[in-house]
C-alpha cells in the first residue's frame, strides 16, 4: 500500500514475509523517471474525487498522466442481495447504500469489489521473496495470495453478480472449479469449519 504524504515522500507498507526491498534503513530512493510517472499514475487511477499536484507540473506531463483510462463508473461495484423469503436464496437488487430494504426483506448481503485498474506498477525496489511465507490458519480469509483460490473465489463473483448463481451455492461452485485440485490441504479444513457452523 502507498500513501504519498509530500510531492517527495509516500509511505509503503507491505508483508515483509512475502515481498523483500532493496532499502536502506528502511527507505527505498526512486531516480528513475518511469517509476515515478507510474506512481503518480495510479494516484490518479485511485483518486476518489481529487487529485493535487504541485503548481510547477508541466502540462504536458498532467496530460499524460490523465489519458490513462480509469475504470469506467466508479473504482469499485458495490451490489446488495436480498434474501428471498425465509430461504438461503439471495437475489440482486438494483438499490444503492442509501436506499432502504425492500418491504419484508429481512437479511441482506452487500458485495463490493475493486476494479482492475489499466496500469500495473512494480518497483525494481520491491520483489516477491522466493518462498514466501504465507499466513495460513485454516479460515477462508487467509491465504489471501493464493492465486488459484483468488481465481475461484473471483469467477464465483462474478456469477452472483450476473444472477447465475447466488452466494449459498459457493462449497458447490468451488468443488466444481476447474482449479480446485491446484489448492493446498486447508481448503478442506475450511470446508469442514464451515459445514460445522452452519450446522
Amino acid at each position: 500500500m502507498l500513501l504519498p504524504i509530500s510531492p517527495r515522500f509516500a509511505l509503503m507498507m507491505h508483508d515483509s514475509n512475502v515481498y523483500t526491498t532493496n532499502s536502506r534503513i528502511n527507505v527505498i530512493s526512486i531516480s528513475r523517471a518511469d517509476e515515478v510517472t507510474a506512481l503518480n499514475e495510479l494516484q490518479w487511477l485511485n483518486a476518489h474525487k481529487n487529485v493535487y499536484f504541485p503548481p510547477t507540473l508541466g502540462v504536458e506531463f498532467l496530460e499524460a498522466m490523465m489519458n490513462v483510462s480509469r475504470p469506467e463508473g466508479g473504482l469499485s461495484d458495490f451490489r446488495r442481495m436480498e434474501r428471498i423469503a425465509d430461504g438461503d436464496s439471495y437475489r440482486a437488487s438494483d438499490k444503492d447504500e442509501f436506499s432502504p430494504p425492500t418491504d419484508g426483506v429481512k437479511s441482506e448481503l452487500v458485495v463490493t469489489s475493486a476494479k482492475a485498474l489499466s496500469r500495473d506498477v512494480r518497483l525494481r525496489a520491491v520483489s516477491m521473496r522466493n518462498k514466501p511465507i504465507f499466513h495460513d490458519d485454516g479460515s477462508l480469509g487467509s491465504p489471501q495470495r493464493d492465486p488459484a483460490w483468488e481465481d475461484i473465489v473471483g469467477d464465483f463473483a462474478r456469477r452472483v453478480l450476473v444472477g447465475e448463481t447466488n452466494p449459498t451455492r459457493f462449497w458447490d461452485f468451488v468443488e466444481g472449479h476447474p482449479l480446485v485440485s491446484s489448492i493446498g490441504p486447508w481448503l478442506r479444513r475450511a470446508k469442514r469449519q464451515s459445514d460445522l457452523r452452519r450446522q
